[in-house]
Parts: structure tokens; sequence; C-alpha cells
């Protein structure tokens, strides 16, 4: 309570600005014995003005000032307040804090002062057993109005609190509810020193300043157990330079609820940092171009936790990159949500550096500019990217054309190693090239239960679901969905499609690979010549139990001489030559020719399917056709070992039947061929190859493996 004995005692409000601040105000008079309630009310001061609100009493009359309250209604100017004593000589100030929209300042009957927020929560309090130390910013002359630099009161309580972190239970830099404008950088370059607020719409870290970090937590000298939480991190401007929030060798760090806003880093996790914990937060309008949410460069043990991050950056000014690591151990990427960046995820290690053991798990990439992920070893061969986990996360809606644009792309250049990444339920979606785009290079690289839909929107019909360039080994598509699927459009080219090379190890097992583009009812899987081996492709729908892709013949003089391989080497197993083993392929296609055309299929057993390897079977057929007429063909071969021994003998046949178009002349008739493979017991060499050869010189072919089914008896 306030007591008020003389004719000239009274009560008075400063304000600070032009607000809109109500007091309330009860006493009671006691003149000589006899009680009189009172209370007056002040409405709207807005104005920076000095108010009266208890008058003097009357001559020996004594005034007890029971309650006292100050309430900001304005909806969005913040005020000072300063309520003083004045006596009519001398003015003593009782209380003076910063009052921001919607909050409030009391005085109770036994002289408590409470200040509010919004909500109605209490500066200050302390929970019951919390037992670390506590210090106030404002006690060290910090406003939090917004205006008045706060760096050098805000840094006298970080270094007041650094000079006890070094015990055990550490301690705490309080900001109430209010805006700290900022002129430079805070350090933090203590163990122990953890940074709260009032909550992340309360407390905001405001820079006035647009280049170098805002806040280091370390300072390069391996500290500890400093954070930041329950504030914002903004800028009055985009920044060109430097990090909202600098982790520097600093370990078992945990910044948490937090909003950081016009960022050029936004999080940068550098050094030997270990153990970094960023959760639950928001990170927005990261610098245009060359900007990037959370940077992680701490090396191959970092232990690093990025949980519950929400990203969004102006589709018009996508940032370089969400999630950017370039030397990391064990990260842990969960439930974040990073959507408007050129690269959502970029893994770019450079000269010897390594980012491995990377965990990815109910994560968005979405609506970013090239790519969602980029794994980009890079022309250095002491780059490594490896050992990576991706489940239930989204690759989806690259926007940019004219580009790369995949969902997710792998390149290893220069010798880089880029190995052993692993993506399990993932979805790829609605990307504006290729689904997934796998460079030569990189190695091992499984899909299991993934969707790949909606992909090539830049142009239907000519980009792929999953599109592996030549020389890519171990990589496995297993069960997955490549084709329309719910709200993604039928505009892939090939649910897959692989170069010709010596790519090898290769699985496509089990996919449900329709609908696709415009390419029929078969082709949804498309395979070049492939010379590595070790090639298994089976009970893939439609029509591909053990279907390679199809090959165009172009038109060419050569083609006179040489063969062109309609399927890739199919190796048939250390036991699939046994007498009485049977294969039987089915090829469909089409010749267009404008001279009478003479076709030549060969099968042949040997090595790798070279045109040297022995010829098993061979059937020639003739037609003719007006200008530039197609000629459906449809082959069935049907092979059947004898005897396996130095000369293996085989007998079968072959049938080219013409689908029935009139005009066309085409050899229908059975032909049986008795041939030898002089390797053909040998397990190696059980390779088994498709070919054609066309005699004329002006001619167009297009061929399609339908199936290969191999039966032992």
């Amino acid at each position: 309570m306030l007591l008020l004995t003389s004719t000239s005692d009274i009560i008075r409000v400063i304000t600070g600005s032009s607000a809109d601040i109500e007091v309330h105000a009860s006493w009671v008079d006691n003149n000589a014995g006899a009680i009189t309630p009172g209370r007056t009310n002040t409405a709207s001061i807005t104005t920076a003005t000095t108010t009266t609100v208890v008058a003097a009493p009357a001559s020996s009359v004594q005034r007890n000032v029971k309650h006292l309250s100050l309430s900001n209604n304005h909806g969005s100017v913040s005020s000072s307040v300063a309520v003083e004593h004045f006596d009519g000589t001398n003015a003593v100030e009782l209380r003076e804090v910063v009052l921001l929209p919607g909050e409030n300042l009391t005085l109770d009957d036994a002289g408590n002062w409470k200040h509010c927020d919004s909500n109605g929560g209490e500066y200050g309090y302390v929970p019951v057993g919390y037992i670390r130390p506590v210090i106030n910013v404002l006690d060290y002359g910090a406003k939090g109005d917004g205006a008045t630099n706060d760096q050098v009161a805000i840094q006298a309580a970080i270094n007041a609190a650094g000079a006890d972190g070094v015990s055990g239970r550490g301690v705490d830099v309080w900001f109430p509810a209010g805006v700290y404008a900022l002129g430079s950088t805070l350090a933090v370059p203590f163990n122990n020193v953890m940074l709260r607020g009032a909550g992340w719409q309360s407390t905001v870290l405001y820079a006035t300043f647009t280049t170098g970090d805002i806040l280091q937590l370390g300072n390069g000298t391996s500290k500890s157990g400093c954070g930041l939480m329950n504030m914002s991190v903004w800028c009055n401007a985009a920044r060109t330079t430097g990090a909202s929030i600098n982790v520097n060798a600093m370990n078992d760090c945990l910044i948490q609820n937090f909003v950081i806003n016009n960022c050029f880093q936004g999080v940068l996790i550098q050094g030997t940092s270990l153990k970094v914990w960023v959760d639950q937060g928001e990170i927005n309008n990261a610098h245009a171009a060359d900007g990037v949410g959370v940077q992680v460069t701490n090396g191959a043990g970092g232990d690093t936790y990025l949980a519950n991050i929400v990203m969004s950056n102006s589709p018009a000014s996508k940032p370089a990159a969400g999630i950017q690591l370039t030397q990391a151990g064990h990260v842990s990427i969960i439930r974040c949500n990073v959507t408007s960046c050129i690269k959502g995820l970029h893994v770019n290690p450079s000269t010897s550096q390594d980012v491995s053991y990377l965990f990815i798990d109910h994560s968005l990439f979405d609506s970013c500019g090239t790519h969602g992920a980029h794994f980009n070893g890079t022309t250095a061969a002491s780059s490594r990217i490896r050992s990576v986990m991706a489940m239930n996360s989204w690759f989806s809606g690259t926007t940019t054309t004219g580009a790369t644009s995949s969902g997710i792309e792998f390149t290893a250049s220069g010798g880089a190693i880029v190995d052993g990444l692993s993506f399990i339920g993932c979805r790829i979606l609605n990307n504006q090239r290729h689904g997934v785009l796998i460079n030569a290079g990189p190695t091992n690289i499984s899909f299991t239960d993934c969707s790949f839909a909606g992909n090539g929107a830049e142009t239907v019909n000519t980009y792929d679901g999953v599109n592996l360039a030549a020389n890519v080994s171990g990589v496995s598509i297993i069960s997955c969905k490549i084709g329309q699927a719910g709200t993604a459009g039928n505009q892939q080219r090939y649910a897959i499609n692989v170069a010709a090379g010596t790519s090898g190890n290769i699985q496509f097992i089990n996919n449900d690979c329709q609908p696709n583009g415009t390419v029929g009812t078969i082709g949804y899987i498309n395979i070049g010549t492939l010379t590595g081996g070790n090639i298994n492709i089976q009970g893939n729908t439609p029509q591909l139990e053990g279907g390679m892709g199809s090959v165009t013949v172009a038109a060419s003089g050569a083609i006179n001489t040489t063969e062109t391989v309609i399927s890739a080497p199919i190796r048939l197993g250390a036991y699939a030559l046994r007498a009485g083993s049977r294969v039987r392929i089915v090829v469909d296609g089409t010749c267009t020719a404008t001279v009478a055309n003479v076709s030549t299929f060969r099968v042949r057993m040997g090595t790798a399917g070279t045109t040297s390897d022995g010829v098993i079977m061979t059937m020639a057929s003739t037609a003719s056709a007006t200008s530039g007429t197609a000629v459906p063909f449809h082959v069935i071969i049907d092979l059947v070992c004898r005897t396996v021994g130095a000369s293996g003998t085989f007998y079968g046949v072959m049938t080219l039947i013409n689908n029935g178009i009139t005009g066309i002349i085409s050899a229908a008739q059975p032909n049986v061929v008795l041939g030898t493979a002089a390797t053909g017991s040998t397990v190696a060499n059980n390779y088994l190859t498709v070919t054609y050869q066309s005699a004329a010189t002006t001619t167009t072919s297009t061929f399609q493996i339908v199936s290969i089914a191999v039966e032992l008896p």
C-alpha cells in the first residue's frame, strides 16, 4: 500500500509514448477514525505526458492507496510507464517498466508489484523447485522497448552469468517480454549459460545491423551447456553475412522454441560442436540465392539433432538451401518441413570432408527450386557421402524449369564417394524433371516401398520416375509404385530408365510401373545395353517378368555389319544350363523401311553378350513396306538345352509373326536351328543376349523384350 499524508502528496504516472494507458486506483481515507473509500479511473492516456492518478488528501486526512493498476490497451504501440510519489517538492520513482500492447502493471495491498504479459503470465516468476540462478537483463539496464540499443546492457548480464556458469546448475539470463534492439553481436563464450525468454511471441532479439552474427554461442574453444529458449531472433532487413545463431565448438547446446526471421544463415553449427539440439522452431526468409536455414559443418562425430523445424521463404526469392551439410556425422533430421529453397536438403562435402550416418525421418522437402535433396559429391576424390537412411519423407514439387530440377539427385564426380544411401517409404512427387536422377559414380543406392508419381511436369513424357546414367553400380528399386497415383498426373516417360554402359549389380523387383507417359502397354522399364553384369529384373508389372528395356535401331549404313543388342546380357545362373532347361523370350517391335528389308534375330550365349559370343539360334525374315510404314513384329523364341558339356547343344524354335497390317509381307514360319556354344557349360559364362541386325540401309526399328522366363527340369 501507499500512504498519502499531506495536501501535497500525489501519485502520478509518466508515460513515454502515444500508446493507450488506462489507470485504476482504489484507496480509503482515514479522517480521525472515520473511514471513507474512494477510487479514480484515468482512461486513455495517449501521449507522452505526466498524469496525476491519485490526488492529494484533504487536510488532516490520511489516504491509504490499496490498489493501483496500469494497462496498455493499444493494439500495437508499447510505452514506458513510471509510477512516482510526489510530495510537492521531491519526486520518487516507485516502479518503471515498458508495457507492451495488452500488458499490465499492478500494486497490491501488501505493496507487491506484478508485471504481467498479454496472456496474464507474470514476469520474473520462478517455479517452485527451480534452483538455477536467474539474472534479469532489465536489472542491467536493458529496456526492451524496441528502440534503445540494449546490446551493452544484455552483454553485461551475460558476462555476469558467465562468471557463475561454471557451477553444475548453471545460470539463466532472463529476458522479460519485450523487443530488445541490438546494434552489434551478442557473445556467450562461457559454460552453462542459458538465454531464456518469455516465449517466442513475447521476447524478441531485434538486430538493427545486417552483417555478421547476431548471437554467438561459444567461441571455438570448446565450451558447453549454453543455448537459447523461448524467444525470437529478428533482423530489420535481410542479412547478407553471418548467422542469426552461430554455434562454434559448443557442446551440449540446446536451441528450442524459437523463431528466426530475415537471416543469412539461420543456425550455423561449426567447429567441433558436439550434441547440438535445434528443436521446435521456425526459420523464415533466409537471404535470396545464397542464404541457408541450417548449416552443419561440425566434423565427423558431431551428433546433431534437427527436429520439428519449419522453414519457409518467399517463392520469388528462394535461399540456396534449407538444410546444408558439408562436414558432419551422426545427423538426425526428424519432422522437419522445408519449403521454397533452391535445394531443400544439400549434402555437399568438399575436399577431405565427410557426411556420414545421416538419418532422415518424417520430413518434407517441398516446392524447392532445383532439388528436394541433392547428394552432391564434389570433384575432389577425398570427399565422401556415406551411410544415409531416409524414411517416410517427401521430396516433391520442384519449381525451376530448364535445370536439373529433380526430386532427388546423386552426383559423385571426380572420384568422390557417394555410397550406401537407402530410402524407405518415401514419396518423390510432382517434380519438374526426373523424380530421381542417379548420375555416374554413386554406388549402392536403394529405394524400397517408395512412390514416384507426377514427375516430368516440365514436359510430359520426357523425364522419368527414376533415371540412371551410364556406369552406375548397385541400384535396387524394390516394391515401389512408379506411376500415376493420387493427385499426381500421368506425365513420367518411363518408370525406370537406364542408359547403356557398364552399370551392374542392379535389381528392379516387384515394382508397379503403370501408368506412365504415352509409351503404351510396354516399355515402362527401359534398359540400355549394360555390360556390368548381375542384372536382376523380375516381378514388375505390367508384363515385365525378367523384362529388359527397348532399343531403338537408328538408320545407319553400319547396321548391315553391326548387330544391335535388344536385351542386356541376362545371367541365367549356375544351374540354368542343365539338360532340359528352357528359356522362353517374347519380343515385340516395329521396323520402318523404305526398301526391301531383311531382319535377322540372333540369340547368343557367352561371357557378356557381345557379337563374338557363340550363336545359339538365328532367324531371318524378309519384309517390304511402303515408305514410312511401320511393320509390327511379334517374335517368340523357345530355346531348350539338350546336353551340357564341352560343346553345349541347344534346340529351339523362333517364330516371327506379323500383326496383321495389310500390304506387309513377312516370314511367319517356325525355324528349328541346332547350335553350339563352346563355353556354355562354364558357370561364369551363363549369359544370354538377344541381338538384331537389318540389311536395309535406311531403317528405324524399335524392339522391346516383353518377358524372359527360365524353366528348370
